[in-house]
């Protein structure tokens, strides 16, 4: 299996909330490979927020678990 972290995927990523440039923040937890993550990326809506993370772990052949999307404040 795959042990690419999740955040080698989004290059949108932050883990508090910094550096990312006007649209929606989600915070986004789960497991990834059966690592926990927890991270908030820029994305158009919550569902687009997880159609990325679902994307990415269809590309790179991960393992996704218990995904969580809420917005960021």
């Amino acid at each position: 299996m795959n042990k690419v972290a999740p955040a080698a995927f989004f290059t949108r990523v932050t883990t508090e909330g910094k550096g990312m440039e006007g649209g929606n923040k989600f915070r986004c937890t789960g497991k990834w490979n059966d690592e926990p993550f927890d991270r908030v990326i820029e994305a158009e809506d919550e569902g687009d927020a997880r159609d990325h993370w679902m994307y990415w772990a269809w590309v790179a052949g991960a393992s996704l678990q218990n995904l969580e999307v809420t917005e960021a404040a």
